[in-house]
């Protein structure tokens, strides 16, 4: 299982490493370890979740990706207001960069 994915023995060796602190004082963590040991497959996994339960995780992944879109997406009020400031601005360069230009010209003649 190590070889396909690459990982040399110094990875490996951090990455359990890594894990066992983070993880190691869960139960079901340390259950797993055993399991991996044993070499039972995946799906011996004794923690399994109803329909129900796999739906409520689902609606619960949707609603954060829905909050997420509606906390960070400006709404069209919103980017009506800052196309209006750019054009603005624009404007304001583009008289500015006109005055310097006729300024610029009216000393050139003297």
């Amino acid at each position: 299982m190590r070889e396909p994915l690459g990982l040399d023995p110094e990875t490996w060796k951090h990455r359990n490493e890594t894990n066992s602190k983070t993880f190691g004082k869960h139960k079901s963590y340390k259950r797993g370890v055993e399991a991996g040991k044993k070499g039972e497959p995946v799906t011996a996994n004794p923690y399994t979740l109803t329909e129900e339960m796999w739906k409520i995780l689902r609606s619960r992944a949707y609603w954060e990706l829905g909050r997420e879109h509606g906390a960070f997406t400006p709404s069209s009020k919103q980017l009506k207001k800052e196309k209006k400031a750019r054009h603005e601005e624009h404007k304001r360069l583009k008289k500015l960069k006109e005055r310097v230009k006729k300024h610029k010209h009216k000393h050139h003649h003297e």
